[in-house]
């Protein structure tokens, strides 16, 4: 593994290289303490084309991705585990300018223009976890 961005396609293991800057964005991620299988996740999942050209729209700034990138495991695993759901637009009602699930964890995050995002309250056990890029 690289710390540099990435298009992942195939299984998740086919890596492109893309040019991309989050410096000065700060990432929130909220793990809700749920677990969630590789084989669960991926037996759930009805992979969709992209709507749009990624290497395009990596170009773009960031706050127009909330309407066009999308995280395919969000729409087999949400309505299972509504928590997650639910931490997603927790981190929107904070002023995220963009948040998704991560990968097919367990766990959802959020991109603020802000070094301080705006209130978040979550459940005593969820673990946040919140850095500069």
């Amino acid at each position: 593994m690289q710390n540099k961005p990435v298009i992942a396609t195939e299984r998740g293991d086919v890596f492109e290289p893309v040019k991309l800057s989050l410096s000065g964005y700060t990432c929130v991620v909220v793990y809700p303490g749920i677990h969630i299988t590789t084989a669960e996740a991926y037996g759930s999942i009805k992979p969709q084309q992209p709507s749009c050209d990624m290497h395009m729209l990596l170009k773009q700034d960031v706050e127009i991705w909330h309407d066009i990138l999308k995280n395919d495991f969000e729409t087999a695993l949400f309505p299972k585990y509504p928590e997650l759901q639910q931490a997603k637009s927790k981190l929107y009602e904070a002023g995220a300018v963009y948040a998704s699930m991560t990968g097919s964890g367990s766990a959802v995050y959020g991109l603020f223009k802000t070094e301080e995002p705006g209130e978040l309250v979550f459940p005593d056990h969820y673990a946040i976890w919140k850095g500069l890029l």
